[in-house]
Formats: C-alpha cells, sequence, structure tokens
C-alpha cells in the first residue's frame, strides 16, 4: 500500500481530471493534509468523532467550516472506496448521524411581500 501522503496526491489529481477548480483542489488539500497529519486511511467511527470533537472543541470551528471538513474527507474516502483501496466509505453515514447542516439549524420562516410592498 502506498503512504498515505501519495494517495493525497493521486486523489487531488483525480481531482484536476474531474475539472474542480483550482481554488477547491488546495481547499481539499488543506482539509486533507491537516486529517492526515493526525490520522491514518484506515477510518472508524471512534476516529472521525474524535476528529469532530477535534475541529469542534479544540479548534472552535465554524459549523460551516466542519461541514466542509467532513464533505471533503467523504469525497476523498469515496475515491479510495472507487480505486479499491478501502472496503467501504462511511464518512456519509457518520455525517447524517452526527453533522447537523448548518443552514437547517434557522427555524424562521420565510415570508412573501406583495409587489407593493416591495416598492415601498
Amino acid at each position: 500500500m502506498f503512504p498515505k501522503h501519495l494517495f493525497l496526491l493521486i486523489f487531488l489529481l483525480d481531482c484536476q481530471v474531474r475539472n474542480f477548480s483550482p481554488r477547491t483542489i488546495q481547499s481539499y488539500k488543506s482539509n486533507l493534509k491537516y486529517f492526515l497529519s493526525q490520522h491514518s486511511i484506515d477510518l472508524t467511527p471512534e476516529v472521525l468523532k474524535d476528529f469532530l470533537v477535534h475541529i469542534r472543541g479544540k479548534k472552535h470551528y465554524s459549523p460551516s467550516t466542519v461541514e466542509n471538513y467532513f464533505a471533503v474527507l467523504s469525497s476523498f474516502f469515496d475515491w479510495l472506496e472507487w480505486e479499491g483501496v478501502i472496503e467501504k466509505n462511511i464518512v456519509p453515514q457518520f455525517r447524517k448521524r452526527y453533522l447537523r447542516y448548518y443552514k437547517e439549524q434557522r427555524h424562521e420562516e420565510r415570508q412573501l411581500i406583495s409587489l407593493e410592498q416591495m416598492r415601498a
């Protein structure tokens, strides 16, 4: 098996082939380097829980940043599954169970205004 940094480089090349923007690729690279500096590609729910607690509690990342990290992890581990490196990507199930989407936390109803109100 390749070292984890090699998996990262090959994944980033795959992102280029899939025509991701340079900014997206840079963001993926940054997030994955941070995760892989602390963890291997042998993923368990406990590893994901520890990482979630770390970036929420110790790093105090915003809900949108936390969601971005887990979206990147999901994409990376989906690619590892596609390549046959891992059997199953567990990140989507983890996200469904442990992450509340920051946009869903708003409980206010939207109001439509009339044309007259808009003119005023």
